[in-house]
């Protein structure tokens, strides 16, 4: 995705008071500036597999 259309999200982001996603863009534009978006790629993996089980558990409290 191209780095305006990022910014533009960021920027509607902040507007709109979602200040986790914003975070989230503002690391990764850094990131990517750095050349260590693969790296920040690799820790948003871990950290999603991390709470796969939580994710089940909820979805399993939502069905019964």
């Amino acid at each position: 995705m191209n780095p305006n259309r990022i910014e533009a999200l960021l920027k509607k982001a902040e507007k709109e008071g979602d200040n986790n996603l914003a975070i989230i863009l503002h690391v990764y534009l850094g990131a990517k500036a750095v050349h260590q978006d693969g790296l920040f790629a690799e820790h948003c993996q871990d950290f999603a597999r991390s709470g796969i089980e939580m994710i089940d558990l909820h979805k399993n409290r939502r069905n019964n």
